[in-house]
């Protein structure tokens, strides 16, 4: 096998759900232990997933802060250290580890706290709540009912345009704190009908449960709403369609 596709492969999973309608969302950028962590926010995302049928979690980079010399974050700005971070995740998480898919490295944990601790922070929560572990690009393929949907994520990724090559439906941005989302369409060739056919691919931005200060503050970046925006894939026959939810309040109102 080609050793790219098989990088790709190996960091693919692919779940198939029996549903009309099945929801995604990523939880990136928590950074628990950091005196801005939003809990709140955090636990009331994970109330949501627990009481949502059909609703699956793709954990992403960042979960703990774990800051170290090596990074813009203060050990100063830390509410919990070392492993404490993992365990306090661990418990926020546990009720929701069935409907993980997966959970993600960040440029905090593979970058600084392996690097300086020696901790891998994700690896550690993964192993914890017994759920797969990956690094760099990772994949889910989901079937819902009657169709496919393939959704891929990647953290230390600064220039979303970048990702266009990858042939994906759903392509979540961490790292960046921003909840927002771009439709963009691409063409493709069905090989079957010999027709050429327009479909959508959706650049998401993950969003973030750290609250406005620290360095961010300091720098002036732009303040913006904690929490992830929820993504609604349509199992239907011959009705192929995403969805997204811009925060989890307006998910619960106009779906539960």
């Amino acid at each position: 096998m080609n050793p790219i596709a098989k990088q790709f492969n190996d960091n693919t999973i692919f779940k198939r759900i029996d549903s009309d309608y099945v929801y995604i969302l990523n939880i990136a950028d928590a950074h628990v232990g950091s005196i801005y962590h939003n809990r709140e926010q955090l636990e009331k995302t994970v109330e949501v997933v627990k009481h949502t049928p059909n609703l699956f979690v793709i954990i992403g980079g960042d979960i703990t802060e774990h800051a170290t010399i090596g990074g813009a974050s203060s050990v100063f700005e830390e509410s919990t250290h070392g492993i404490d971070q993992i365990y306090i995740a661990r418990d926020i998480l546990l009720p929701i580890k069935d409907r993980i898919l997966y959970i993600r490295s960040g440029n905090h944990g593979l970058s600084r706290a392996l690097k300086y601790s020696k901790i891998p922070p994700e690896q550690v929560l993964a192993s914890l709540l017994e759920v797969p572990y990956f690094t760099g690009v990772t994949t889910a393929v989901i079937n819902a009912r009657k169709n496919c949907y393939v959704i891929s994520s990647l953290h230390n990724n600064k220039k979303p345009n970048s990702l266009e090559w990858l042939g994906a439906d759903i392509i979540y941005i961490e790292h960046q704190h921003q909840q927002n989302y771009e439709r963009r369409l691409t063409m493709f060739m069905n090989r079957y009908t010999k027709k050429w056919s327009v479909r959508p691919v959706y650049f998401i931005f993950a969003g973030s449960f750290l609250s406005y200060g620290g360095y961010g503050a300091e720098r002036g970046y732009r303040a913006v709403d904690n929490g992830c925006p929820v993504v609604e894939l349509c199992g239907k026959k011959d009705f192929w369609n995403i969805y997204i939810y811009d925060s989890i309040d307006n998910f619960q109102r106009l779906v539960n």
